[in-house]
């Protein structure tokens, strides 16, 4: 039951976090930009948001919700002068990457995902994902499998995600109790 209410609690921080973050921090933004008729909005989603991890339920739904608001939230500023790019990196080397024990497929260095990022916002690209091979994969394994061997495949994961900071930090706290 206690581990039920942190996995709940956990989920609901990170929508909160993942997803209206980002509601917080454009919507202000919008009406001004469009006055304008000027703006460029970045939004922050993952490759995770291209097929479903089955070690990271809520996470992939959260840049799923993201990617997916960007994309749409294009096609409605484009006419007004905004633009508006969504960012779906891999791996990235960060601190958070060094505290990941798990093998990371694709792990990039932070100056050319840097470097990627820069380059499509100049470009203006819709959706900036990478790394172009392991976009392709997720996007075969979660498109293309028939959908019993994508489930099985995702019941024969070699190991579960790490628990979030959240239910780290809650199970501390229950330790010093």
């Amino acid at each position: 039951m206690g581990l039920e209410r942190d996995v709940v609690g956990a989920t609901r921080a990170l929508f909160a976090t993942n997803v209206d973050g980002v509601f917080n921090t454009i919507l202000p933004l919008i009406a001004p930009m469009k006055e304008r008729k000027s703006g460029r909005i970045v939004l922050m989603s993952s490759l995770a948001s291209v097929g479903p991890m089955p070690g990271a339920v809520a996470y992939s739904a959260t840049k799923a919700a993201v990617r997916t608001y960007g994309e749409a939230l294009r096609g409605l500023l484009y006419r007004d002068g905004v633009r508006v790019s969504v960012v779906c990196p891999g791996y990235t080397e960060s601190e958070m990457t060094k505290a990941n024990h798990n093998h990371m497929v694709g792990l990039m260095p932070m100056a050319q995902a840097v470097r990627i990022i820069a380059s499509g916002i100049k470009r203006d690209v819709p959706v900036i994902i990478f790394p172009s091979a392991l976009v392709t994969a997720f996007w075969l394994i979660a498109r293309v499998l028939p959908p019993p061997l994508l489930h099985a495949l995702s019941r024969r994961r070699l190991s579960p995600m790490p628990p979030t900071n959240y239910l780290r930090k809650r199970r501390e706290s229950k330790k010093k109790q």
